[in-house]
């Protein structure tokens, strides 16, 4: 799990150069082809509307969003490290159905798009404890008696039908 974080990070991080030195290349290209003297683009630099200035906005806003995620999950690790083992299940309990309360709450009202923002934009701390939490409720399900068990996946009668044989099929035997 960790490596898989490092290399994630590895990779944006190479990702991050290489689109810096895009817009530098980019931006030394534009001022050396105008020559610094067409008074329309020095304007464009000013404001800020050339590719490479706009590139460099978003390169410099990606950097930002990821320390801020780094942050959020750090203090998010420390959290769950410091709480004891009944307060996590406790918490992910909480967690999941709230998770699940807000988005049925949401498809009842008729707003599928909130109820799937809720799930599809939900933390993936949460939406892994959420996973979690139903797959605990699972078990604990299967593991009542056979009479009380409910069937989640009937499978439909499937009638008269039968896979042909490979073998004897004519479209599966080739003409000699």
């Amino acid at each position: 799990m960790c490596g898989s974080r490092i290399y994630s990070a590895l990779f944006v991080s190479g990702f991050l150069v290489c689109m810096w030195q895009a817009a530098i290349v980019q931006m030394s290209r534009i001022g050396h082809y105008h020559g610094g003297q067409d008074p329309k683009r020095l304007y464009d630099f000013r404001l800020a509307q050339t590719p490479a200035a706009k590139l460099k906005r978003r390169v410099e806003t990606l950097i930002m969003e990821l320390r801020q995620e780094r942050v959020l999950w750090g203090n998010l690790e420390l959290q769950v490290e410091r709480l004891t083992q009944q307060e996590v299940r406790q918490w992910r309990e909480r967690e999941a159905v709230a998770a699940l309360q807000a988005a049925k709450r949401s498809r009842l009202e008729g707003n599928m798009r909130r109820a799937r923002s809720i799930i599809m934009r939900g933390s993936p701390l949460s939406m892994l404890l959420l996973l979690d939490f139903i797959c605990e409720q699972l078990l604990r399900l299967w593991s009542l008696s056979p009479k009380c068990r409910p069937n989640p996946w009937p499978i439909p009668s499937m009638g008269s039908w039968r896979r042909p044989s490979v073998a004897g099929h004519k479209r599966y035997t080739t003409k000699k």
